[in-house]
């Protein structure tokens, strides 16, 4: 998994964003997630990657797509 993936997942998992997920489907999540942002959200990644940090505007950007994809995950 490339490092800009592994700090959207991480990213919702600390912010308290996974607390609604049901423990035993964090990987099914995770998985879901990841091709959700490569589909959608490619410029979420290229800005992680390319900045090596989550700016002010990133953050607010990630946060509504985390808590959207959340409300809508069903596993």
């Amino acid at each position: 998994m490339a490092i800009e993936e592994q700090v959207c997942v991480i990213y919702a998992g600390v912010r308290g964003h996974l607390d609604k997920v049901d423990p035993s489907k964090i990987t099914k999540f995770e998985q879901a997630f990841l091709q959700h942002l490569k589909g959608q959200h490619k410029d979420i990644l290229e800005s992680v990657r390319s900045k090596n940090e989550i700016t002010a505007e990133t953050d607010a950007k990630l946060k509504e797509i985390v808590q959207n994809f959340v409300s809508s995950f069903k596993a």
